[in-house]
């Protein structure tokens, strides 16, 4: 490995297999007809060109394959077609394709999270990336990289440390598609409601968002008056009944598709329905997590001490003369778990620290 490359332990078993050129060929074949079909099906066509991926597309395809880490693909410009480029290097050399002195510069970015987008910069004298955990992903779109006389142009490409065959499957193709389909209606949804356009609602107004859960039915009301109670702390609460069905989601994959992307989530448990069950997927995605019970009630003992175990989901009571008072308590805690999850994050991916040369 060069000089100044991050460690990366590898714990891959024997049994794990490792996806192939002819694999990686048919799920961007996959991934890319269900994500147009999708868009085509469900978003209207006045506000298709909206949507980064889809105003690509179509465009050749370059997927990555490395036999030692990593695997991804990139756009380029001309006629559609999909090639396979398969290497024994790491992803960010197969894929950066630099002459060889390139890989022992620093790199600009030690990228060991998730959903990392770089867009509209130029890297100018050092190496572009370097993947620093086998769970991280990266994306570059409109981006120019420069050492010396050595320069390329990047359109749009996607970059994962993960060479598994399963994280390449067709099944993965098409819920990714899917996911990335349902929340551009969600964000197009929302962007609407303001009268704003996508780019306004994502750079001023996404960060303002929460899911908010019940009983849709008996506890319409208290759901409602959380909501107007969260308004008047700044915050847009969406319900999750109010996002469009479609594409073809079963009801845990919507929720954990939204919830993702929401600042935090809010429940009220006060009585039985289904944000029992969506409790226990938050608590998987380690979510935070604000829980309202009004007066006495509760739903079931099976949520009310989720509390106790965890440091990003709180409980708290109310009633129709404080609810004011609670939620904007409620809201204060998330807010400070917001930023001292932040923090910590920073001090732990340290490329979050990083200033880019644009």
């Amino acid at each position: 490995m060069p000089d100044g490359h991050p460690c990366l332990i590898h714990a891959y078993s024997a049994a794990v297999t490792n996806v192939t050129e002819a694999q990686m060929r048919t799920y961007l074949a996959v991934f890319h007809e269900e994500y147009v079909r999708s868009v085509e099906q469900y978003v209207p066509s006045d506000t298709r060109q909206r949507l980064l991926r889809y105003s690509l597309l179509p465009v050749p395809i370059t997927g990555y394959v490395s036999t030692q880490l990593g695997a991804g693909y990139e756009y380029g410009v001309g006629d559609a077609e999909i090639s396979i480029r398969r290497s024994s290097k790491r992803i960010e050399d197969l894929f950066v394709g630099a002459p060889a002195w390139m890989s022992h510069l620093n790199p600009f970015f030690n990228v060991g999270g998730s959903k990392i987008g770089i867009e509209s910069l130029t890297l100018d004298g050092g190496f572009p990336f370097r993947f620093t955990d086998e769970a991280a992903d990266i994306y570059f779109y409109d981006v120019r990289v420069k050492a010396n006389k050595w320069s390329r142009h990047i359109l749009y490409a996607q970059l994962f440390a993960n060479r598994r065959e399963e994280f390449w499957s067709e099944a993965q193709a098409v819920r990714r598609a899917k996911d990335e389909v349902l929340l551009a209606l969600f964000d197009l949804q929302q962007g609407e409601a303001r009268n704003v356009d996508l780019g306004t609602y994502l750079k001023t107004f996404k960060q303002r968002t929460v899911l908010l859960l019940g009983d849709f039915n008996q506890g319409r009301p208290r759901l409602e008056a959380i909501r107007a109670a969260l308004g008047r702390m700044g915050y847009s609460a969406v319900l999750l009944n109010e996002i469009p069905e479609e594409p073809n989601y079963d009801l845990r994959q919507k929720f954990q598709a939204v919830a993702s992307v929401c600042r935090f989530v809010v429940f009220d448990d006060s009585t039985p329905a289904g944000q029992i069950g969506e409790m226990f997927l938050a608590d998987a995605l380690h979510s935070i997590c604000i829980v309202l019970r009004e007066g006495e009630q509760q739903s079931t003992f099976m949520t009310q001490g989720m509390g106790l175990t965890s440091k990003v989901v709180r409980d708290w009571r109310y009633d129709a003369n404080n609810l004011d008072a609670i939620v904007a308590d409620a809201v204060r805690w998330a807010e400070s778990l917001v930023a001292k999850l932040a923090e910590d994050r920073s001090s732990t991916y340290p490329w979050r620290n990083t200033e880019p040369v644009s």
